[in-house]
């Protein structure tokens, strides 16, 4: 077979035998044909283009590099090497149905179709198939049922109830009221309470009718009187029905006037005027009795109070009218009185039902299936 170089890469170029391609030539004895010169170079050429440029790399030499590259832990049918961190590293052989991606300037497996993401052991995939793909584990029957909770937890880590309770206290309840139901005051001896600090309000002007108020019926008795009249116009009374008791002996001495031509002396004094004397008892009075006449119609202004009169009350009865509608606003307390208590029986309208209630731990929720990394 004729020899056409370069053989290299495909194979080594021959040195022995019948017709080798590259023969040994002897000094001094052999000519060196340009041919051979030139075959020469092409098979050296050819092993240059294979190694390319600086192939030893960050190694001694060649032989350095490629025993490093040798030299990788257990390897295995499919491996690859990669470069990886200034070194030359071994990418293990894919699952079957991976392809060959890059991931963060990395070569590494990924499943088809899986936009480059590398699932790591542990890593969970949610799924609607039936069945997990290659490289996972169904855990689905595992965790059947279970809700997924952010944590810090250990990964996987399970709690919570599918049942609760719940503890309710007063302030927790809404605001309501309760009706007055069976309750009733037991009977009490009778006892008063002091009136305390309980004031009215200033209301607006108003009256009460009279209404059903009776004055109770009162013992006799009399009311003094420290009345005044009031200034009256001058008037008269006629003399009405008046008579003068009979009186004892008395005198009476009459003045005696003058008539005719004496009477410029008529201003004279009685002693010289004369006078008529009867018998003299000294001093006396009469007593007259009667009412004067009425008079014409008039009145009197009297203006006074009476007298209280011994310490007396009245008592009314009734109630009084209740007039237009209104109310009175009372503010303050009773006073306490004495220390005593009232008991009360029975119990208020009940409001709810009174049956307990639950609730359901379990939103509305998707079923789906969980598969794990292996």
């Amino acid at each position: 077979m004729s020899y056409t170089p370069p053989k290299y890469p495909a194979a080594i170029p021959s040195q022995t035998g019948p017709t080798p391609d590259l023969p040994n030539r002897i000094d001094d004895l052999d000519w060196l044909y340009a041919a051979r010169y030139n075959e020469l170079k092409l098979e050296l050429i050819a092993v240059m283009t294979e190694l390319g440029v600086l192939p030893k790399g960050s190694y001694a030499d060649v032989a350095a590099r490629l025993a490093a590259a040798i030299a990788i832990a257990a390897p295995t049918n499919g491996d690859m090497i990669i470069r990886s961190g200034g070194a030359w590293v071994s990418l293990p052989a894919g699952a079957d149905g991976k392809i060959l991606t890059m991931v963060s300037g990395a070569p590494a497996w990924a499943a088809a179709g899986g936009g480059g993401y590398v699932f790591r052991t542990g890593d969970l995939l949610f799924s609607l198939n039936l069945s997990a793909p290659s490289g996972f584990s169904d855990i689905s029957t595992t965790y059947d049922n279970y809700f997924i909770r952010i944590s810090k937890a250990t990964p996987l880590s399970t709690g919570g109830s599918n049942t609760h309770s719940h503890s309710l206290q007063e302030t927790n309840l809404p605001s309501h009221s309760h009706g007055y139901g069976t309750i009733a005051a037991a009977a009490e001896s009778a006892h008063t309470h002091g009136v305390g600090s309980i004031a009215a309000a200033n209301e607006e002007a108003h009256t009460h009718a009279i209404g059903t108020l009776a004055l109770a019926a009162e013992a006799a008795h009399t009311h003094g009187i420290s009345l005044t009249s009031g200034n009256e116009s001058s008037h008269t009374h006629g003399a009405g029905s008046y008579g003068a008791a009979s009186a004892g002996a008395h005198t009476h001495t009459v003045a005696m006037g003058v008539d005719g031509p004496e009477a410029p002396y008529a201003a004279q004094a009685p002693s010289a005027q004369g006078s008529i004397t009867t018998s003299s008892d000294g001093a006396h009075s009469h007593s007259v009795s009667g009412s004067s006449g009425a008079g014409s119609s008039h009145s009197h202004s009297v203006s006074g109070t009476s007298a209280a009169g011994s310490s007396h009350t009245h008592t009314l009865s009734g109630a009084p009218g209740a007039g237009s509608a209104h109310t009175h606003s009372l503010s303050g307390s009773t006073a306490a009185g004495s220390s005593h208590t009232h008991t009360l029986s029975g119990s208020t309208a009940a409001v709810g039902s009174g049956t307990s209630f639950s609730g359901d731990n379990v939103p509305v929720w998707l079923g789906v299936r969980c598969y794990q990394k292996d």
